[in-house]
């Protein structure tokens, strides 16, 4: 693989390792709409192909999906090569799962019943949406809102609806629909959850506003969370496979790392997407395996405006687009539900707030931020002994004491 997005936030360099996909016909089970997955080619095509590796993708929460497995004997043993495709089948029934929970377009989903549903009301939700929301809540917390899956009329009124394509408004939404949905969105830390009777459960906040002449409840996109969501359990379902080699990656922003199936190294060189430049060398490297990372930034979805950025990534501070000058945030390790949350509240937090809180709640996670103005910019980490940086006009602009980052410039 070339480019493992989010969009293409992270490459994995050392992927000559990694046959094409095995791309095949779509499967077709009768699952709703809204994902694809690979169908592998059997025991004998597969060998036939000398293929190195097994590598399936699929499309599910508006994103690509890649898992790749490698064994040290290239799956010569028919009974491991069928536990692969066990695992393959696995993980897109874990994936369909999750997406007819959590989309927010599929009206039989419970992230869709909630977001329907009247201020105020309960709303039985299934489990795996349950998970991921008390997930959701607890980053929330633990982040002081700055990660807040409610923001989701904010999101819209920019231009940047739930589930489709960027639609660049003729003109930026008036200070009132601005400070209304901003409200509306600060009652997230309101919802209710419960479990009874084997059942579970979401309670709606109350408040509402009016945007544009319409009544708004609080509504939900979990779809960043939830990729990460699944980046855990998928890597647990490979190790418990058997299988050490290899990586999968939902849509880029969320990867579960193994180990690489390699004489030299058993580590990936992983390349960080520059968010100024699309090409394969990224803005800096760093080596990993046997953990989890996520990556966002403000070059996934967005417009400009009279030279100004508007993108995806929504400050819940304001109800606005960030304007904080980060381009770009990778955290690794921990969970990857809780990377995913992570980078979006540190995009939102801006230079300052993000290093306090890196230095207060991330000492054992490594984080990788870019902070772009004009042609050049800043690299803050807290592992900076551990990258290379790749692009010359970005300079990294602290020091790390005692595993703190101490800014040398502050803007």
């Amino acid at each position: 693989m070339v480019m493992l997005k989010k969009f293409t936030a992270i490459c994995v360099a050392a992927c000559s390792v990694f046959a094409v996909s095995l791309c095949g016909c779509k499967k077709d089970d009768g699952r709703s709409a809204g994902y694809s997955f690979d169908n592998p080619y059997s025991f004998d095509e597969y060998h036939m192909l000398g293929n190195e590796a097994f590598g399936l993708s699929g499309t599910a929460l508006g994103t690509r999906l890649d898992l790749h497995i490698a064994d040290k004997d290239n799956f010569a043993d028919k009974a491991v090569y069928a536990r692969a495709v066990g695992l393959w089948n696995d993980v897109c029934d874990l994936i369909a799962d999750v997406n007819d929970s959590i989309s927010t377009t599929l009206e039989t989903s419970a992230i869709y019943k909630f977001n329907a549903a009247e201020a105020g009301a309960t709303v039985q939700i299934n489990e795996i949406a349950y998970r991921i929301l008390s997930e959701a809540k607890s980053v929330y917390s633990l982040t002081g809102g700055y990660y807040n899956p409610a923001v989701y009329q904010s999101a819209e009124i920019y231009g940047f609806p739930s589930g489709e394509r960027v639609q660049k408004p003729s003109k930026l939404p008036d200070a009132e629909t601005i400070e209304a949905c901003r409200a509306l969105s600060a009652n997230f830390d309101k919802l209710e959850l419960s479990e009874s009777s084997g059942g579970y459960y979401a309670r709606k906040p109350s408040e509402t506003v009016t945007v544009n002449g319409e009544k708004q409840t609080l509504k939900l996109d979990l779809g960043g969370i939830g990729k990460g969501w699944c980046a855990d359990r998928v890597h647990k379902m490979i190790e418990d496979a058997g299988f050490k080699y290899g990586y999968f990656s939902f849509g880029g922003s969320s990867m579960s790392v193994l180990k690489r199936n390699n004489a030299e190294s058993d580590s990936y060189t992983t390349v960080v997407r520059d968010p100024r430049d699309s090409s394969a060398a990224g803005f800096c490297r760093i080596t990993l395996q046997d953990t989890d990372m996520s990556s966002s930034g403000d070059y996934e979805r967005f417009y400009e405006i009279d030279g100004v950025r508007y993108c995806h990534i929504i400050d819940p501070s304001t109800g606005s687009p960030i304007q904080t000058g980060t381009a770009s945030v990778t955290v690794i390790g921990g969970s990857a539900a809780e990377d995913d949350a992570l980078t979006t509240a540190l995009s939102a937090m801006g230079r300052q707030k993000a290093v306090e809180f890196i230095n207060a709640h991330l000492a054992g996670r490594k984080v990788i931020m870019l902070f772009v103005s004009g042609n050049g910019g800043e690299i803050i980490t807290n592992c900076p002994d551990e990258i290379t940086v790749t692009n010359t006009a970005y300079k990294i602009a602290n020091t790390v004491e005692d595993g703190k980052i101490v800014l040398q410039n502050v803007a």
